[in-house]
C-alpha cells in the first residue's frame, strides 16, 4: 500500500512539473515527429525547420527498435508535442509531453518499450517515477519485457525437465566408494550441466527474440514502405498537375506582355481596362490532407516540399489595371507576375524530379 502511494505521490509530481513546462516560454512545439532511432526524433518547428531532438531519460531494452518505434507513434498519434529543452548540444536533450501533456519518455518506459536512463538518477523529480514505472512494466512483462520473461521461463522450464540430479545413476548402499564418489562430484557435475543447459538456453532464447524482433521489423518496414509509395505518387501527381498549370499561366501572361509591347496596336486595357492575376491559380488539396504523412520521406525533400507549398494559392490576388495606366508600368507589373511564375515552376520542377526518383521501381538484381 506504501509502495502504490509513494508511485501515486511521484505521479502526482511529474504531471504537475510536465503541465508547467508544456505553459513554459521556453518550450516549443513541433510536429511531423519521425523516430530516427537511439531516441532521436525528427520534428518541424512552426517556421518549417527540421529539428533532431533526443528524449530524455531513455535507454534501449532491445537493439531492435521496430517494436519501440511503433509504441511511439501511438502514443504522439501523429498529432503536435511540446518539448522543454534541458540539455543543449548538437542533438539536444529534451523532456517532451503529447497533445494530451503526458509525458512521452514515461509512456515508453511504462509501456515496456524502453529503460530508465541511470544518468538521471539524481534528477528526483523523473528518477522515480520513471524507475517504478520501469519495475511495473517488468513485473507486469510489458513490451519488450514480455517476450524477455517468456524464453527465460521457457529456460527454467527446460533445466527443470531435464534436472541433472535425475540422470544420476542409483547406486546401491552397501557401495561405500560409489557413495562417497557421488557426494563429493555430485554438485561439481551437477553444476557443469546446469551451466551447459543454461547456455543451450540462453542460446535459444537469443535466437527466438531475433526472430520475432526481425519479423516485427519486417512487417513494420514492408507497411511504411507501401504507405510512403502511395503517399508519394499523390503527391506527385498534384505536383505535376500545379506545374503544368503555372507553365500555362506563364505561356498566356507572357504573350499578354508581347501584345503590350507590340507598338503597331494599341493595348486592350487602354480601351475598357483589364484585371490580371498575380499568380496562377493552384491546387493543394492532397498536401493539405496528407501533410503529416511527410514524415515518410527524407527531411530535404520534406523541406522542398513545404517551401514550395507555401507558394502555392488556390485563389491568388488580383490586381485592376485602369485605362490610362502607363505602359511602362503595365509592362514591369506582369513582367514581375512572370518571373516569379517562373520561380516557381522552377521549385516544382525540383520537387517532381525528387519524387519521380522516390517512385520509381527499385532493380533487385
Amino acid at each position: 500500500m506504501q509502495l502504490a502511494i509513494k508511485a501515486l505521490f511521484s505521479c502526482v509530481i511529474i504531471l504537475l512539473a510536465v503541465s508547467a513546462q508544456a505553459q513554459d516560454a521556453t518550450t516549443r512545439i513541433f510536429r511531423h515527429v519521425y523516430y530516427d532511432g537511439d531516441f532521436i526524433i525528427s520534428a518541424q518547428t512552426n517556421e518549417g525547420r527540421i529539428q533532431k531532438i533526443r528524449l530524455y531519460g531513455l535507454e534501449p531494452i532491445d537493439e531492435n527498435d521496430a517494436p519501440l518505434r511503433i509504441g511511439l507513434y501511438d502514443i504522439i498519434q501523429e498529432k503536435p508535442i511540446f518539448c522543454k529543452f534541458k540539455q543543449q548540444a548538437q542533438i539536444p536533450t529534451a523532456q517532451c509531453v503529447n497533445h494530451n501533456e503526458r509525458d512521452i519518455a514515461l509512456n515508453l518506459i511504462s509501456s515496456g518499450y524502453a529503460m530508465m536512463s541511470r544518468s538521471i538518477l539524481n534528477d528526483e523529480v523523473f528518477s522515480n517515477t520513471y524507475l517504478s514505472a520501469e519495475e511495473d512494466a517488468r513485473r507486469q512483462r510489458k513490451g519488450y519485457w514480455a517476450e524477455i520473461y517468456k524464453q527465460e521461463d521457457t529456460v527454467q522450464s527446460d533445466i527443470k525437465n531435464q534436472n541433472p540430479v535425475a540422470l544420476a545413476p542409483i547406486f546401491e548402499d552397501h557401495n561405500l566408494i560409489l557413495l562417497v564418489f557421488s557426494i563429493v562430484a555430485g554438485p561439481v557435475l551437477g553444476m557443469l550441466f546446469v551451466s551447459i543447459f543454461i547456455s543451450l538456453g540462453f542460446g535459444r532464447l537469443l535466437k527466438l527474440q531475433k526472430r520475432a524482433f526481425m519479423l516485427a521489423e519486417k512487417r513494420y518496414i514492408s507497411s511504411s514502405k507501401k504507405e510512403r509509395s502511395v503517399f508519394t505518387s499523390s503527391i506527385l501527381s498534384e505536383v505535376k498537375l500545379n506545374q503544368s498549370k503555372t507553365n500555362a499561366f506563364i505561356t498566356v501572361y507572357k504573350e499578354l506582355l508581347n501584345n503590350i509591347r507590340n507598338a503597331e496596336t494599341e493595348p486592350k486595357y487602354k480601351k475598357n481596362g483589364d484585371i490580371i492575376h498575380t499568380g496562377p491559380a493552384l491546387t493543394r488539396a492532397i498536401y493539405d490532407n496528407q501533410h503529416e504523412k511527410l514524415e515518410l520521406l527524407h527531411s530535404q525533400i520534406i523541406n522542398d516540399i513545404t517551401e514550395l507549398y507555401t507558394e502555392i494559392e488556390p485563389e491568388p490576388d488580383y490586381k485592376t489595371i485602369e485605362p490610362d495606366t502607363p505602359e511602362e508600368d503595365v509592362i514591369a507589373l506582369i513582367s514581375g507576375i512572370v518571373t516569379n511564375a517562373e520561380k516557381l515552376s522552377a521549385k516544382m520542377e525540383k520537387v517532381r524530379t525528387a519524387l519521380e526518383v522516390i517512385s520509381a521501381p527499385k532493380d533487385n538484381n
